[in-house]
């Protein structure tokens, strides 16, 4: 399964862009307001519990400056998962927009994919109006 939020367009040079997402503790404020419980973060590593729902922890494994940040799922995550941010820059203005993969069943699928696909967009929505 692969998902591709929208591209967001932030109002910010792409060097404080990449600087905030490559600091996994600023994801919780990307997260939905009172869904999310037991956050534990540092700078390459987060974990969280969503309501009603699973565990899913993820950390960051590499990045290409101001282009790419590459995370995969954690050990307590429910599924195995890539997530990646891309970056690019447009007349002082940053474009970005997150990357999803993972090897699911299509059960699995059925159940994942749009509350998956609500949060990324969510996620951008919120990094354009954190840098507005």
């Amino acid at each position: 399964m692969q998902l591709k939020s929208r591209t967001g367009l932030i109002n910010e040079p792409i060097i404080n862009v990449f600087e905030y997402l490559s600091d996994l503790n600023n994801y919780r404020e990307l997260m939905p307001a009172g869904k999310i419980s037991d956050w534990k973060s540092d700078v390459d590593f987060c974990s969280f519990k969503i309501k009603d729902a699973a565990s899913i922890s993820f950390q960051k494994i590499s990045s290409d400056p101001f282009n790419r940040i590459n995370m995969i799922s954690g050990d307590n995550s429910p599924i195995d998962f890539k997530l990646a941010i891309i970056l690019s820059q447009e007349e002082g203005k940053t474009k970005g927009h997150i990357e999803f993969e993972s090897n699911v069943n299509p059960f699995l699928r059925m159940m994942i994919e749009k509350p998956l696909k609500n949060l990324f967009e969510n996620m951008v929505e919120l990094i354009e109006d954190k840098f507005s």
